[in-house]
């Protein structure tokens, strides 16, 4: 069963990439269908764990995708293949860990978050940077960051905008990038 859902997430993940790549579009059907196969699988394997996948994979990566929408640093598609995908990665850990929902399982989700924000930081800074410089990229991440809490304090008077906003940084699309941090998943956690 590991193999099949490695093999499921790796045709929904192909199919995304070359759409996104190809025509900067997403297929809203294509991921139903997913969606539908991925707890389709979680239900008929791991019933009383559907809870723990709704929240972890599915609310917790549609919260994440909101929040780097709204940085812009992705765009509405890639936060739908974010929870897909947050499913998916749910699946391959349940099954890895026998249905138990443990170190396994948290281990599995924290790793496809942490090195989707790596994947999507590095690429980005890397072209910013490239583009305009290391000092420019310092300034404007210091610049957003501290713009960022000082707004939410009520103070975003005194919050300095950077000449350059988030959008310029983007080198590839989102499905890329998305792909690499679940390939990175499921090689570390294979067996």
């Amino acid at each position: 069963m590991l193999v099949i859902t490695a093999i499921l997430i790796g045709i929904y993940n192909a199919f995304n990439m070359y759409c996104d790549v190809r025509w900067r579009i997403t297929k809203n059907l294509w991921h139903l269908l997913f969606m539908i196969i991925f707890f389709g699988l979680i239900i008929w394997q791991f019933p009383t764990t559907i809870v723990w996948v709704l929240i972890c994979g599915f609310f917790g990566m549609l919260a994440i995708g909101l929040i780097l929408e709204h940085v812009g640093s992705t765009a509405p598609g890639d936060t739908k293949m974010m929870m897909i995908n947050g499913v998916g990665v749910s699946l391959f850990a349940l099954i890895g860990s026998e249905g138990v929902v443990g170190g396994h399982y948290r281990n599995v989700v924290l790793l496809f978050l942490g090195s989707l924000a790596m994947i999507l930081f590095s690429i980005d800074v890397y072209r910013f940077g490239r583009k305009h410089g290391l000092t420019k990229v310092l300034k404007t991440l210091f610049n957003h960051s501290f713009g960022f809490i000082l707004r939410r304090f009520g103070l975003g008077l005194f919050a300095a905008e950077p000449d350059l906003n988030n959008t310029s940084m983007r080198v590839l699309p989102g499905a890329v990038m998305i792909t690499m941090a679940v390939s990175v998943t499921l090689l570390v956690f294979y067996p």
